[in-house]
């Protein structure tokens, strides 16, 4: 199964951290500078490494040069174990994963 996030990225952050901003949106901030794919190549990499997942199995679909990105995450675990390893509560979850994709 293949899911679907909306994530807003936080680039030239001081650490690396996953949560909500204001909007109730699901924010990443990175460290990486948004030039040359870094910041992109830092939230795949941060993205798989919370999942517990290799990279090969998140990628980019839009927003490559955007802060709004959407973010497939090909996997078999279930929604809830997703909140689980991202440290978020499933209260936003229309917000977060726009749709499953078999």
């Amino acid at each position: 199964m293949t899911w679907i996030i909306m994530v807003r990225v936080v680039p030239r952050s001081k650490k690396q951290s996953c949560g909500y901003d204001r909007a109730g949106r699901l924010t990443i901030h990175v460290r990486a500078v948004p030039e040359k794919n870094a910041a992109n190549n830092e939230l795949l990499a941060y993205l798989a490494s919370k999942l517990n997942i290799a990279t090969s199995h998140v990628a980019l679909i839009s927003g490559a040069t955007s802060r709004m990105k959407r973010v497939t995450i090909d996997t078999t675990m279930p929604l809830d174990e997703l909140y689980r390893r991202l440290g978020l509560e499933q209260v936003l979850q229309t917000q977060l994963f726009v749709t499953p994709h078999k």
